[in-house]
């Protein structure tokens, strides 16, 4: 009996669908079986390997172990420990092919290094699994290929061999279920080195659809990952080894050939089964009709920048997406229309030393249209947060402001009244 840790992730429900296939009885830990939707032929099993207790008898019986770090967390230790209790012979680790040639200052490597130490200083037979770059890391681009055609993104020519997470799951179930792999590690890639761009190429031809890579300002893009919820720390490293990787292709290794007898799969190979993801987003007549660009000029009210005046440039996207311009930041907002009031809202993150500072949000409710929508006027309120001793964010004051717009290439509206120096961009 196998039992499969983070299982309904891209890895684990790759790993459980070859466990399966192969006629192998597998156990599959999620913390929503109802909504799991793995294999019949699967034994979907109720629990949080983040509180190793609630495994405690699911893991009777299991020969061997595959664990997911991003589901373990910090309990990873005390998991090891109740597995060996329980009888576990061997566990197969996903770590991360930083170990091998990272800075042991950077916070990734040393992450990786202390989940492999856990499980070296366990005494549980091991075998690491260290692959790069995942193939499906570029459903994060899902939402900006389906809306706009392109990806906003640093280092356009960074490259790595991105790994298809079906050789990883299939590297991964011949070490749980063949011994001899114990004591290895595998560094695992994908057979060719590709820059981002030529990844987000690649994609446009699986859908049959122009795509490409639009490079934008470092820190701009730092602001981006951390508003989508990557601790500062991740985004620090990930950007590091995209500056890294400009100046030469990423390493390739043979190992999942190899290991499998056949040649790992391609990014290609990936990208044409996966394409639904990347489907342009489903627009109305009136999406169409009010998408463009509008130049924002916000005339603060009340709050600690009363009396000063600013101007964005916003991009409303088919689809109700909103991206703001300046400062350029990608995909940070929404917008909806309802009659001939616009309702939006969008955020900015101020950097000191690449780390966020401050973040403004901004809602603007129930703006109104012009008769031809090429304008609208209306008020908004900004929540400012800004950086702790420790760290966090937290509210620090509310802006009041007015907002005046115009479709970019139309009459600019009533003037603001003031000179070029007036104006902060």
């Amino acid at each position: 009996m196998i039992l499969v840790t983070g299982a309904t992730g891209n890895v684990g429900s790759a790993l459980v669908d070859v466990l399966v296939g192969d006629g192998v009885d597998v156990i599959a830990v999620t913390r929503n079986p109802d909504t799991a939707n793995l294999p019949a032929g699967a034994q979907v099993v109720a629990g949080d390997p983040s509180q190793p207790a609630t495994l405690s008898d699911a893991l009777r019986d299991v020969e061997a172990l595959f664990i997911n770090p991003a589901a373990t967390g910090d309990a990873l230790p005390e998991l090891l420990a109740l597995a060996k209790e329980r009888g576990v012979q061997r566990v197969v680790v996903l770590s991360g092919s930083a170990v091998e040639h990272g800075d042991p200052d950077d916070f990734l490597v040393q992450m990786f290094q202390r989940v492999e130490s856990a499980v070296e200083e366990s005494g549980l037979p091991w075998t690491f699994l260290r692959p790069g770059d995942f193939a499906s890391n570029a459903l994060g681009w899902a939402g900006q290929i389906g809306a706009l055609g392109m990806v906003h993104g640093a280092y356009a020519d960074s490259s790595s061999a991105p790994v298809h997470e079906h050789d990883i799951a299939a590297v991964a179930a011949l070490a749980l279920t063949d011994p001899s792999h114990t004591g290895k590690s595998y560094v695992l890639t994908g057979p060719t080195a590709l820059t981002q761009r030529e990844r987000v190429e690649i994609i446009g031809q699986a859908l049959g659809r122009e795509t490409y890579f639009q490079e934008i300002p470092v820190a701009a893009a730092h602001a981006a990952m951390v508003s989508h919820g990557f601790p500062p720390p991740v985004v620090d490293s990930m950007l590091k080894y995209q500056e890294a990787a400009v100046a030469e292709p990423a390493p390739t290794t043979t190992t999942v050939e190899a290991l499998l007898g056949r040649p790992a799969l391609t990014f290609a190979e990936w990208a044409v089964a996966n394409t639904a993801a990347f489907a342009p987003t489903p627009v109305s007549d009136e999406d169409i009709a009010f998408a463009g660009i509008f130049a924002l000029d916000v005339t603060f009210k009340e709050g600690p920048k009363k009396g000063d005046v600013e101007r964005h440039m916003l991009n409303f996207l088919p689809g109700g997406r909103l991206l703001l311009l300046v400062p350029p930041f990608p995909g940070a907002g929404r917008w909806s229309i309802e009659g001939d009031a616009l309702t939006f809202g969008f955020h900015e993150t101020v950097l000191d030393a690449g780390q966020p500072v401050v973040v403004v949000n901004i809602e603007a409710e129930g703006s109104r249209l012009s008769a031809d929508r090429n304008a609208f006027e209306g008020s908004a309120v900004g929540n400012v947060y800004g950086g702790q001793a420790d760290g966090s964010l937290a509210l620090v004051a509310q802006q009041q402001v007015e907002q005046r717009a115009h479709r970019w290439g139309t009459a600019d509206p009533v003037p603001l009244g003031v000179g070029a120096a007036g104006v902060k961009s």
